[in-house]
């Protein structure tokens, strides 16, 4: 559950006392059927398919911004319907001191360098 979703429903839900659950969650959520590991397997396989081609196409000299597009795009096209692939999240360097840098170019060569 996102902070954002247990502070509204503490302020929506005034008299319910919440407690941490997360144990007992956790130990449910780790035991996978059958069906669920075929996902798994079936996701991580269309994601190891996304970030090849990502890594085939993407060139030195782009932008985070072109990175995360075409990071996008290819997540998509495999069957992705989450915005996992935003520039804040495309990082190819750390952040400048300015807080006006908003530009960076993506350090693409040495990932496509390995790939020749």
């Amino acid at each position: 559950m996102s902070f954002a979703l247990g502070d509204y429903l503490k302020r929506a839900l005034l008299r319910a006392k919440f407690v941490d659950a997360s144990d007992m969650v956790d130990r449910i959520k780790a035991v996978k059927s059958p069906e669920e590991l075929e996902r798994i397997r079936r996701t991580a396989t269309m994601q190891d398919k996304a970030m090849e081609e990502t890594f085939a196409a993407i060139k030195p000299g782009m932008r985070e911004l072109e990175v995360a597009a075409v990071a996008e795009h290819v997540g998509h096209k495999y069957g992705s319907e989450q915005d996992c692939f935003s520039p804040a999240r495309v990082r190819s360097a750390p952040p400048r001191s300015s807080p006006t840098a908003t530009s960076r170019t993506a350090c693409c060569a040495k990932a496509t360098s390995s790939r020749s």
